[in-house]
């Protein structure tokens, strides 16, 4: 009954429509919700079969590079794409900016202090 219901109402054309639209889906401006509300429906749609690694690989893939970057590094501790997505969103969150700008402003505070430091030593050359 479910693959008449599936032939009738999902032609291949149409699936492969869709898979195409999940190959080219991409985070782009979007939040990490509204990106994952749409992965998730492209994938239970059609019911995409993959391996955990593959799930995360494609979850990850088309993510903002500065989230894609932190869930590679913490992928090791994964263990399903629910974890991957509530990283992502931890990671998108204000609380996360303002902690990645604190520590950008430090790092520039310390540079600005070595090229003072180093100014001063080539002054004295």
């Amino acid at each position: 009954m479910k693959q008449k219901f599936k032939e009738k109402y999902h032609p291949d054309c149409y699936k492969h429509r869709f898979l195409d639209k999940l190959h080219n889906l991409c985070q782009g401006s979007r939040s990490i919700q509204d990106y994952t509300t749409e992965f998730d429906d492209l994938t239970l749609c059609f019911e995409v079969q993959e391996d955990f690694n593959q799930a995360i690989s494609r979850y990850c893939f088309e993510l903002r590079l500065d989230i894609q970057r932190i869930i590679f590094i913490h992928s090791h501790k994964l263990e399903s794409l629910k974890q991957a997505n509530q990283l992502a969103q931890d990671i998108e969150s204000p609380s996360h900016f303002l902690q990645s700008v604190r520590s950008f402003l430090k790092q520039q505070s310390n540079l600005t202090q070595t090229l003072a430091l180093l100014k001063t030593l080539m002054a004295s050359l």
